[in-house]
């Protein structure tokens, strides 16, 4: 089925350094904030000092 809409739509593909900014967010993301969702969400706040890092 997917083979059919294969052709539609624009096609790309990230850059080495796009992959690498890709690559260091997703780091930060699991090193800095995974840790403290559960607190923020339950106390229904964002530390905002993060958005510095």
């Amino acid at each position: 089925m997917y083979e059919q809409f294969k052709e539609i739509g624009p096609h790309f593909e990230l850059s080495e350094t796009h992959k690498m900014v890709k690559q260091s967010v997703r780091e930060f993301a699991e090193a800095e904030i995974a840790p403290n969702v559960k607190e923020w969400d339950q106390a229904h706040t964002f530390h905002r000092p993060i958005l510095k890092k």
